[in-house]
């Protein structure tokens, strides 16, 4: 049973939003909650699903479905719960190292309680700071723990390049996993079964560097390739065009689905902002049509200011029947509807 008794239609999808519980944010923090689901009921009425990613934390999408639940955004269709990793994989970006994102858009049927016992609190990796090794897991005690442990092992005249960030985000952004981790952790639970997607961060990927002997190219393409979809947040309609153009003539899985990231209100003048997302998707609001826009990739997804068919019928208005209705003649004797 389709949503919409139209069919499928051509809607935005934003599937990566921030919000104020975000680790990193610019909206404010827990005081901006009402002018973040203002800004949300604002956003323009093509607009119809909404991704919500706060890193490795589900608590603001446990506030947003709350806020859903007792009336609010019911301009949008659908919000999805989807976490954000750091792989254990680095790129070179000028003189920035950057780890590669890898996110998982988990199904709207999925509890997140679920997806912090069943996914979130199998995520581990040994770390050894000191003579002894750390066990270090997706919780906020935990990371914190680290944070701290780095922090205290950074020599004294280095230590002021921390000084502005807390322990937990010392910890989240030393926080790498190995795909396998990620992987048997999702496959090890029969919650999750066809009830997710992953996705590779595109800009990340793209700062893999091998060398000149192609050593690593196999691991790099391994990484896009297994990987359901490729995520970028484009500045403007062109960059995020050119960058699944990009994708094509590497030969690699060319998926892309162009996300605002945003980390800002949408009257901000940063390009990761809310409302600024060029993805369209033409399937049922719900996680099984977006399934299945992703097979159907070139058929049910276009990166545009709008869809081609949207100027196709508007400069041919007399081409394309709006509706059709069917009745009897008055006089008609037939019992037949």
């Amino acid at each position: 049973m389709l949503n919409n008794p139209r069919g499928s239609l051509w809607n935005k999808w934003d599937l990566h939003v921030h919000t104020p519980a975000s680790i990193v944010q610019h909206y404010g923090g827990d005081s901006a909650w009402e002018k973040f689901f203002t800004a949300i009921e604002a956003l323009p009425e093509e607009f119809k699903v909404i991704g919500i990613n706060d890193y490795i934390f589900i608590d603001g999408y446990k506030k947003v479905k709350e806020a859903y639940s007792n009336g609010r955004m019911k301009n949008i269709a659908l919000f999805l719960p989807v976490v954000e990793l750091r792989l254990d994989k680095f790129g070179q970006s000028g003189s920035r190292l950057s780890c590669v994102n890898y996110h998982v858009i988990f199904s709207d049927k999925v509890e997140p309680d679920d997806i912090q016992e069943f996914f979130l609190n199998k995520l581990s990796v040994r770390y050894q700071l000191s003579k002894y090794p750390e066990e270090v897991t997706a919780k906020k005690t935990s990371l914190e723990n680290l944070g701290k442990l780095i922090r205290e092992s950074t020599p004294e005249e280095k230590r002021a390049r921390q000084a502005s960030k807390t322990d937990l985000e010392i910890g989240f952004n030393n926080f790498h996993l190995p795909i396998k981790v990620i992987n048997d952790a999702l496959e090890s639970s029969l919650y999750f079964k066809s009830k997710y997607l992953t996705a590779v961060g595109k800009a990340e990927w793209e700062d893999i560097r091998f060398g000149e002997s192609g050593q690593g190219a196999a691991e790099k393409k391994t990484i896009i390739n297994k990987a359901d979809l490729v995520f970028t947040a484009g500045k403007t309609v062109e960059n995020a065009q050119q960058a699944r153009q990009s994708l094509i003539n590497q030969q690699v899985n060319d998926k892309l689905f162009d996300c605002s990231d945003a980390h800002y209100f949408g009257d901000s003048q940063e390009h990761i902002r809310l409302g600024n997302c060029f993805t369209w998707i033409k399937a049922d609001t719900t996680f099984e049509g977006f399934k299945l826009a992703s097979q159907r990739y070139d058929d049910r997804v276009c990166i545009a200011q709008e869809p081609l068919k949207f100027s196709l019928v508007n400069s041919n208005k007399t081409k394309y029947i709006k509706s059709l209705e069917i009745r009897k003649f008055p006089e008609a004797t037939t019992e037949e509807v």
